[in-house]
């Protein structure tokens, strides 16, 4: 009889420990057994621009407590990760730094939310331009990976959540060149690149980043990603994660795992 999970792994959910996290651990890794998942990460927000909402509520020792409780209580029936979130700007990389060092984490994601200091969203594209905040945006994302500071980028090509369905970034040049340098440093730092499945939750309804930016990133020779829902309650958890795998397969990726899962090398 074959035991191994019908899926594999879900390396990015938040609980109720982040600001915007609408369940609790219980309820995310319930969640994720009566699926069939074999591993969840949990990657709550860990936020760094005093405009944040979230800005200092992360709490390290609370936040490992929890986690260690549930690994222990769903031990044989589930893998859990301790993993985080951190929302990356240059202008905070030394305070993250500081902050990450001595703290065990099995993984550690960076996302951008913000460019030249304003949140993205559909206000500010409006007002600055798809361009600009495109270019804003690749820039900032190439210093995360610069860093060296994340074992995965999260759900890259973010702006597209406001942007819809266009395709900017490979029609203009200028833009084209950015991607595929800013692609070449996270695979240069050796991060694997995040398929985010939770943009089939609203237009374009594509995994971010979009097989359309996934193509470049392994004519590269980017190998290494994860595949992670986003989840921000029970029933977003494990959102699409099947097709993500699936695609994986067919684009000749390997699946990165912060640990040993059934299913994944």
């Amino acid at each position: 009889m074959n035991n191994a999970p019908r899926l594999p792994a879900d390396l990015h959910v938040h609980s109720s420990c982040s600001i915007d996290g609408k369940a609790t651990i219980d309820e995310l890794c319930e969640a994720a057994i009566a699926i069939g998942l074999g591993a969840v990460c949990l990657t709550d927000h860990w936020d760094f621009n005093p405009q944040d909402p979230g800005a200092g509520r992360f709490d390290y020792k609370a936040y490992t407590d929890l986690v260690e409780a549930a690994q222990a209580k769903y031990a044989g029936r589930l893998v859990i990760f301790k993993g985080v979130e951190i929302d990356y700007e240059h202008r905070f990389e030394d305070e993250v730094r500081r902050a990450l060092d001595g703290k065990r984490f099995d993984h550690v994601l960076g996302a951008v939310h913000y460019v030249e200091g304003r949140v993205l969203s559909a206000a500010l594209l409006a007002e600055r331009g798809l361009e600009a905040v495109y270019a804003g945006y690749l820039d900032e994302v190439a210093a995360s990976a610069r860093s060296g500071l994340f074992g995965a980028i999260a759900h890259f090509d973010y702006v597209s959540k406001y942007a819809g369905p266009n395709k900017v970034l490979l029609r203009d040049e200028s833009l084209r060149r950015r991607l595929l340098e800013c692609l070449y440093e996270i695979i240069k730092s050796g991060a694997a690149l995040e398929i985010n499945t939770h943009g089939l939750l609203r237009a374009p309804r594509n995994f971010y980043p979009a097989v359309e930016l996934l193509r470049p990133y392994r004519e590269l020779g980017g190998k290494r990603v994860t595949v992670g829902s986003d989840a921000h309650e029970a029933h977003e958890v494990g959102l699409g994660i099947g097709a993500a795998y699936a695609m994986v397969d067919a684009l000749g990726f390997r699946a990165y795992s912060p640990g040993p899962i059934a299913g994944l090398a």
